[in-house]
């Protein structure tokens, strides 16, 4: 895993813990289970753009927040 990579998982588990949401919360929203979500973050399953714009929206910020 490259460090941008880690930067964007960090950024992303930062946030969701700002707006007090759960792994289990964003999974639901996506249409995964917790363990599945935690996964992501953990950079165990690939990041795509589309689940990372599926995040993005659930958290209700622009996607070049979480990559910039």
């Amino acid at each position: 895993m490259t460090n941008f990579t880690r930067t964007i998982l960090k950024r992303i588990r930062l946030k969701r813990q700002f707006l007090g949401y759960s792994q289990e919360y964003v999974g639901f929203k996506l249409g995964i289970c917790q363990e599945a979500y935690g996964k992501i973050e953990r950079g165990q399953t690939e990041l795509t753009t589309d689940r990372l714009s599926d995040i993005a929206d659930i958290f209700e910020v622009n996607i070049l927040s979480l990559i910039i």
